[in-house]
């Protein structure tokens, strides 16, 4: 549609024109998205907020600028915010993170929300939801509800989210199913409801929703995962040989990608983490830089002389590329934000190229096989890899100093 109207009409412009839009409006067009300020992108916001009485959400006000030429498009936030959730924030909106459709979820699940947001954070509430919201949608579809939930009606669901993929997303489209580890994580969050349930019954002396003999039956497939694919061999994480290594760098054009590959490399980020990293994380002058890891804990990962280069390199490549967001890594073609999904992307690509199939978290287990091969010890890479507690801490933990010679001595740079 749109690349007819510019073929017809010699451009989006001139299409414009001849629609009767005003030439202030066009005049906005032809400067693009630095013609809006911030104060006006939020102003913007603000007057969607008073005109229609909700909180928007980037699909729903992308669809509402289409048809408004006047408006900056929900790309515009994304470039100049970073992300549309920063663009609410900055407006003075909280972002709802659990979507609004839980609003008309049972009283059930109403209760179970109110009781688990005492224990997990507000990133994993919604994960912990969904798969019951769908569950309840999924029954309802069925003519049936909660207490009518049994062993075959969940064998049925979760072999709908093996084979087809559906539910996800609250849709009835097709999208890649789930993997066995992934099934198998949603029957454990199943079976926590569950025993929420129970433990609501005992505490009021009455009869849980469902029947006790139900639950047991439903909890005991856990241990029994025919259901979810057993059979399926999952996917298993690999180091890549130094060969590997070496065509990979080899087939990389961009100094850009190069050079996230080769920092990724040799901090032993995962894809989540590449995002995280921004400029006052860096403490080159200290000799190491700070990770956001897994549920935002912060760990500081040791730098040598060679690595401090190759992070010095990458904002060198920053101000060449004339880059203004604060994260240290950037898309190389946008020169925007590096975004997790943009990283597999560009992998997979790279992947298909040189015929063997690799990834980022492929990257960071190079990382570990490399490091031991070459003598560094099991706690200071567990310390560098953030891994556990439970693990890192079952070997002594060495302040900064101590890992930066170690490092300086065994590896350098990979």
């Amino acid at each position: 549609m749109h690349t007819t109207i510019k073929k017809r009409f010699g451009s989006w412009l001139n299409a414009l024109k001849l629609a009767g839009v005003s030439e202030e409006i066009i005049a906005k067009r032809k400067k693009g998205t630095n013609y809006y300020t911030d104060a006006e992108l939020i102003d913007l916001l603000k007057q969607y907020y008073k005109q229609f009485g909700e909180i928007p959400e980037y699909r729903q006000y992308t669809e509402h600028a289409k048809g408004h030429p006047e408006r900056p498009t929900g790309s515009t936030y994304m470039r100049r915010f970073g992300s549309w959730t920063n663009a609410l924030i900055k407006s003075g909106f909280t972002p709802q993170r659990i979507p609004k459709k839980y609003e008309n979820m049972s009283s059930i699940l109403q209760d179970y929300k109110k009781e688990i947001e005492e224990y997990y954070s507000e990133e994993s509430i919604p994960n912990r939801i969904h798969l019951l919201y769908d569950l309840e949608y999924f029954l309802h579809s069925k003519g049936k509800e909660w207490k009518d939930l049994d062993l075959e009606i969940t064998k049925e669901y979760f072999t709908i989210l093996k084979e087809k993929g559906m539910f996800k997303g609250h849709s009835n489209d097709l999208v890649k199913p789930n993997s066995p580890t992934t099934l198998k994580n949603k029957y454990k969050r199943l079976c926590s409801f569950l025993n929420w349930m129970l433990e609501i019954a005992d505490e009021e002396e009455t009869e849980p929703l469902i029947s006790k003999k139900k639950i047991k039956k439903i909890k005991k497939r856990i241990k029994s995962p025919t259901i979810i694919g057993s059979n399926e061999r999952a996917s298993k994480r690999r180091a890549l040989s130094q060969e590997q290594v070496f065509k990979i760098r080899e087939a990389i054009n961009s100094p850009v990608l190069r050079n996230i590959f080769n920092i990724g490399l040799n901090l032993g980020l995962r894809r989540i983490e590449y995002t995280r990293i921004k400029l006052d994380h860096l403490h080159l002058d200290d000799g190491c830089i700070d990770i956001i890891g897994k549920r935002l804990i912060i760990r500081d990962i040791a730098l040598t002389d060679a690595m401090k280069e190759l992070i010095e390199y990458q904002l060198s490549l920053r101000e060449l590329n004339n880059v203004r967001h604060e994260f240290f890594f950037f898309h190389p073609r946008t020169k925007g934000k590096l975004r997790g999904t943009a990283l597999n992307s560009i992998f997979r690509k790279l992947s298909k190229k040189l015929g063997f199939k690799w990834n980022a978290h492929e990257v960071r287990y190079t990382m570990d096989a490399l490091m031991l091969k070459k003598g560094v010890p099991i706690n200071i890479i567990a310390q560098r890899m953030g891994h556990s507690p439970s693990l890192t801490f079952r070997y002594s933990r060495e302040n900064l100093d101590v890992r930066i010679t170690i490092l300086e001595k065994y590896v350098g740079i990979l």
